[in-house]
């Protein structure tokens, strides 16, 4: 496994873990000076509490913070 690989997954690890995120299924890719979170969260409270928690674990390295608020997306259309 390699330092990155390593790195991804214990913040996987630590996202999980974190009482202020808690939340499965967050997907963490380490890539030399970048780190790429994504997935989906329960609400806005707990976007934050991600990117807190890493930015506190990734060092000097770029956050780059892909995940989605369930629910939060465009309204469906109107059926006519």
């Amino acid at each position: 496994m390699s330092e990155d690989s390593y790195l991804g997954a214990h913040l996987e690890e630590a996202l999980a873990e974190d009482g202020r995120v808690a939340e499965q299924g967050l997907h963490v890719q380490v890539a030399g000076d970048r780190v790429v979170v994504s997935g989906t969260v329960s609400d806005p409270e707990r976007k934050r509490a991600v990117a807190e928690v890493l930015r506190d674990r990734v060092g000097g390295r770029t956050l780059v913070d892909l995940t989605d608020v369930a629910g939060s997306g465009p309204p469906p259309e109107e059926l006519v």
